[in-house]
């Protein structure tokens, strides 16, 4: 039997050094959306661009779970 274990990326793992066998781990991405732009929460997320982007509107910023299919 193969076991995947799988996180979010609010997880604080991002992955398993020594994971055991026949097990693999995945990372999968939150996503942000500001106004009309979409933001995922992976290794190149423009934090500095995210958090403008959050400044200059008015509107709630919102965020989602990966789906299943992710």
């Amino acid at each position: 039997m193969t076991w995947k274990i799988v996180a979010d990326s609010g997880c604080d793992y991002r992955q398993l050094a020594t994971p055991a066998i026949d097990t693999e781990f995945i990372s999968v991405p939150l996503t942000i959306q500001v106004g009309n732009q979409v933001f995922i929460d992976d290794a190149s997320l423009d934090i500095d661009h995210m958090m403008k982007t959050m400044y200059a509107t008015s509107e709630a910023s919102k965020s989602a779970c990966p789906s299943p299919d992710d």
